[in-house]
């Protein structure tokens, strides 16, 4: 019902800080605390799971897999006989000689959980970049060999009469593991377009087949669908670039080496046009990459949101991408097949366009993505990146879902909940049980009984609104010279940019107002 992602140690837009190393690091920390979490659940279950009977054809199977014998014995009453070696290691105040060969899930569990400790092992190594150890258990690195294990036990305790006692901490404990993973949470990668574009411009220019950069929207489509297409490989190992290109690079091989399964979205923040996603999807392909993250463009400016349903046209009509679109394994396969998920900027256009054109500009985005997405038979899912302030799309989430256009929430949507807010939604869990609440709420209302399309009078009105407040907003913000040194005197822009607030520097470069990432535009003024 309910996914969490997190973009902490992932996004790298405009973060010099948020290098390959660091994510990798981030990830195996983040198993690292998720299998001693699940270590101390599964002692707990040791306690709880005596029973002294005959389990499955199953557990007796994995019993003697475990044991290295095809298949286990079993005395004259049926029931299983095999030792366990690490059974006395749990110090039962009840231990005695019989419970090594008749309380069979005991066994299964404890074998599950010292492969658990393997893994609280590896993901310690691995976290702090030294080799993973040997060890003579492997350890748990996907999550469904986990939940394949303890879904084992609690069938065969069903079938042997005793689903009473799979229902409580098993079954609690099965819940946490599907809901969490062996991440806790997934983690989305985000950076910004021209990154990719230099990464792309510098392998053509190696390659001698001219400058990427400077090519139009249609040379780039063609050529990224035709390398897509080809099986040959398109970077050479032993390629020569700069480090900011190496480190784009070095994203997708850590991506590869990992796996997909801690990670979410691959988010492209400023993305412009179709090509923008094609080469994402190019890199990963490089990369090796076996199951492609899905790639989510963000729309940011004015004219980035006015232009998204054209590139999103382009990019459904594309042959290879559109063979290539599936539903994510994290999200439920509800409706149309396959899925499509496009992120929209809150903050940056409000700071581009001021507060009522962005409004407006977002509204007809979502309108022209829901009748794209019925065009060509896709399952659309909006992202909101949202903030605290009304400046960054904040405000009643309860209000803002109901008064989303019709069509745009079709029984899910993603919303980002900001750094500055989450105390706010979720710090005590009562409240945060009430703010999933209004969510779950929202979305089912928005998804039954959509609001009515605006009347063309009310949309006329609203575009003279938009252009005319638009335009007076600019010529103050960007077109006044003296705008800079009123902002400056007075905000204290330079004291936030000081303090140890945000999760990247408060410029994507060296420039003015236009330069400045959004968030310290906003807490500037409020």
């Amino acid at each position: 019902l309910l996914q969490r992602v997190v973009w902490m140690g992932g996004d790298r837009d405009g973060n010099p800080y948020v290098t390959s190393s660091l994510t990798r690091r981030v990830v195996y920390l983040s198993q690292w605390r998720a299998a001693t979490l699940y270590w101390a659940e599964v002692g707990t279950l040791l306690w709880d799971l005596s029973i002294a009977g005959v389990p499955n054809a199953e557990v007796c199977e994995e019993i003697a897999r475990i044991y290295g014998h095809q298949n286990t014995k079993r005395d004259a009453t049926g029931q299983v006989m095999k030792k366990s070696s690490s059974m006395t290691a749990m110090n039962f105040d009840f231990y005695r000689p019989q419970l090594e060969s008749e309380e069979v899930y005991r066994q299964v569990l404890t074998h599950i959980r010292d492969r658990l400790a393997a893994t609280v092992r590896r993901a310690a190594a691995l976290s702090s970049d030294l080799p993973a150890p040997e060890d003579s258990l492997a350890p748990y690195t996907q999550t469904n060999e986990l939940a394949t294990d303890l879904l084992r036990i609690y069938k065969s305790l069903h079938e042997c009469g005793d689903g009473i006692l799979a229902e409580g901490r098993l079954k609690d404990l099965l819940v946490r593991v599907h809901t969490f993973g062996l991440s806790l949470t997934r983690l989305d990668i985000r950076q910004e377009s021209t990154r990719h574009t230099d990464a792309i411009d510098a392998v053509t220019s190696h390659l001698g087949l001219g400058s990427y950069r400077t090519w139009n929207e249609q040379t780039k489509v063609q050529w990224l669908t035709n390398e897509l297409h080809s099986k040959r490989p398109l970077i050479p190992k032993k390629f020569p670039c700069n480090q900011e290109v190496q480190e784009v690079l070095d994203v997708f091989k850590m991506i590869a080496e990992i796996g997909s399964e801690p990670f979410g979205a691959y988010v492209i923040s400023m993305a412009t046009s179709a090509s923008d996603v094609l080469a994402v999807r190019l890199l990963q392909k490089e990369a090796g990459i076996e199951e492609h993250l899905r790639v989510v463009p963000l729309f940011e400016t004015k004219a980035d949101l006015e232009n998204c349903p054209a590139c999103m046209d382009l990019l459904l009509n594309n042959s290879w991408y559109k063979a290539n679109l599936s539903s994510p394994p994290q999200v439920p396969n509800v409706g149309w097949q396959p899925h499509q998920e496009v992120m929209l900027g809150y903050s940056d256009s409000a700071k581009d366009a001021g507060r009522l054109a962005s409004v407006w500009c977002l509204h007809q985005a979502q309108e022209a993505l829901v009748e794209l997405s019925k065009k060509h038979q896709i399952k659309l899912n909006l992202f909101h990146g949202r903030g605290g302030s009304v400046g960054r799309g904040g405000g009643p989430q309860y209000l803002a879902t109901l008064s989303q256009p019709a069509g745009s929430v079709q029984g899910w949507m993603r919303v980002t909940v900001q750094g500055e807010v989450i105390d706010h939604y979720f710090g005590l869990s009562s409240i945060a049980s009430h703010t999933m609440e209004r969510y779950t709420t929202s979305v089912l209302m928005a998804t039954l009984d959509p609001p009515s399309s605006p009347s063309e009078d009310f949309r006329g009105l609203m575009g003279r609104l938009s252009e005319n407040s638009c335009g007076k907003y600019r010529s103050v913000v960007y077109e006044d010279p003296e705008f800079v040194e009123y902002f400056r005197a007075a905000t204290p822009d330079f004291e936030l940019k000081g303090l140890n607030l945000g999760s990247r520097p408060s410029k994507r470069k060296q420039g003015g107002i236009e330069s400045l990432r959004a968030i310290p535009w906003m807490f500037a003024w409020t």
